[in-house]
């Protein structure tokens, strides 16, 4: 695999990345714009929020 070093740990990344991507994910089409923005931006104050406890624990 490209950018890999090892198969784990490819699948270590995308593991984590299909959590993220469905936190992320709002499903745009089944509510409108204002709700939809107001989703989106929670889903992105919880990733913030794991990305910070990560980087507190890394230390």
């Amino acid at each position: 695999m490209r950018g890999f070093k090892s198969v784990p740990s490819a699948q270590r990344f995308l593991s984590s990345m299909g959590a993220f991507l469905n936190l992320l994910k709002v499903g745009r089409y089944k509510q409108g714009a204002k709700e939809y923005l107001q989703k989106f931006i929670q889903s992105l104050d919880i990733f913030n929020e794991i990305v910070a406890s990560y980087q507190h624990y890394a230390k």
